[in-house]
């Protein structure tokens, strides 16, 4: 199934769309094109579930008990979605790269090219130097700068995200968030 017809999974309620997701993951076990296409979708799902800086995740609003609890089974440790993320947890194919620019300002201190070897033993084997070239000033002079990336794998990149939501306030997402009223929650 493609991202997009992975999107329209999430059409309808919150416990229709855990229900399409939940079929959908049972499938992912059994063949690797769909287990593809969820590596793809996971960031999209992550940030429908959690919010961003942009929107709110549906654990950040109000539900009711007929929405929270398909949810938390969802999502609950021994669910579908763990069970999937656990069976490609050595997977090397299924890699996020994680852009220190993109994370909270402390973190990308202890990323920095002269910093990270600081860094615990478990993140260190998470560790991918990249060397990018970038002009000098205004002339066309090229230097090399090297940039320290983290890498998830897809169970690491989801208790990332499960962490880095709590960071965000109300503030963050100036009340652009889902609402009620949104078709995905409908």
């Amino acid at each position: 199934m493609s991202f997009e017809g992975l999107e329209r999974l999430l059409v309808g309620s919150v416990p229709t769309a855990c229900a399409n997701l939940t079929n959908h993951l049972n499938l992912c076990f059994e063949s690797d094109v769909h287990a593809k296409s969820f590596y793809e979708f996971l960031p999209k799902l992550c940030q429908i579930l959690y919010g961003s800086k942009e929107s709110r995740g549906w654990l950040h609003l109000p539900m009711s008990k007929a929405e929270e609890d398909p949810l938390f089974e969802l999502i609950r440790p021994r669910g579908v979605l763990m069970r999937f993320l656990l069976s490609r947890y050595m997977d090397p194919a299924f890699i996020y790269e994680m852009v220190p620019d993109s994370l909270p300002r402390r973190t990308q201190t202890k990323l920095d090219p002269t910093q990270y070897l600081n860094l615990p033993p478990i993140y260190l084997t998470r560790v991918n130097l990249v060397k990018t070239a970038a002009p000098i000033g205004t002339q066309k002079t090229m230097t090399t700068i090297t940039k320290v990336n983290l890498n998830f794998n897809m169970l690491e990149y989801f208790l990332f995200y499960f962490a880095y939501a709590l960071t965000l306030d109300d503030d963050d997402v100036n009340f652009r968030g889902l609402r009620r009223t949104d078709p995905k929650l409908a």
